[in-house]
């Protein structure tokens, strides 16, 4: 039995050269690509039954450059983005473009091995459709989920260890509840109950010693959070 074809396509030569091995142990046919050019050169010199590719090569998104061509010249192909910074942006910019994955790094080899798999295992041609709910439906009904269990993962931390949940989750139900909205009206600006949400949660972890590096830390890890909520409910 022929063995499947992967072009996995990543700028770091450590990530190239672990998970094509990897991938290799597991069965597969893995051709290798550094760039973007790589890449495409990659494709239009054979077939492939699947692309994994870091989400920023060369520039932010370029892994969406490979996705597009991807679809256009091989649409049966598996497509897979893994990137290292998640953002909104680029997880809306998956849904729409309909990738059949969206892994975070470092990313976890059993999961990936697992989602190519099942991918593969899938109809042909049959890609990830585009969600019937809307994703600010999405982000409302998980609100509280999301509060909790980033409420879990930051109590980890001696920081915030000893904070009552009220105290810590003060001014991000707000956030997750502008966010919800933003998704509906990009255009108009944040209101005014966001700005002045966001100026009390800053004077109170101010008031709790506080530093601006935590601060900014425990709004990471709250994005990664609700970036696995939409993950979870629209991929």
């Amino acid at each position: 039995m022929a063995r499947e074809r992967v072009l996995l396509v990543d700028d770091e030569p450590g990530v190239r050269a672990t998970l094509s091995e990897i991938l290799r142990q597991q069965g597969f046919d893995v051709v290798i690509a550094a760039t973007v050019s790589e890449g495409l050169e990659a494709m239009s010199s054979g077939k492939f039954h699947a692309l994994i590719s870091d989400l920023n090569i060369g520039e932010p998104g370029d892994g969406f450059t490979l996705v597009s061509a991807m679809r256009r010249t091989q649409p049966n192909a598996v497509t897979i983005i893994i990137t290292g910074y998640p953002a909104f942006d680029s997880a809306l910019e998956a849904i729409r473009r309909q990738v059949d994955g969206y892994l975070i790094k470092p990313t976890k080899v059993p999961e990936l091995v697992n989602l190519l798999r099942n991918k593969l295992g899938g109809e042909p041609g049959k890609h990830v459709p585009l969600p019937h709910k809307r994703l600010s439906e999405v982000l409302a009904e998980h609100n509280e989920h999301a509060l909790n269990e980033w409420s879990d993962r930051i109590r980890s931390s001696p920081p915030w260890a000893n904070l009552s949940l009220p105290e810590l989750q003060d001014g991000l139900r707000v956030l997750v509840s502008e966010l919800s909205w933003r998704v509906e009206h990009p255009a108009l600006p944040i209101r005014a109950e966001s700005i002045e949400s966001a100026r009390r949660h800053g004077q109170l972890r101010k008031s709790q010693g506080f530093k601006i590096p935590e601060v900014l830390s425990e709004t990471r890890v709250l994005r990664q959070v609700i970036l696995n909520v939409i993950h979870t409910n629209l991929m």
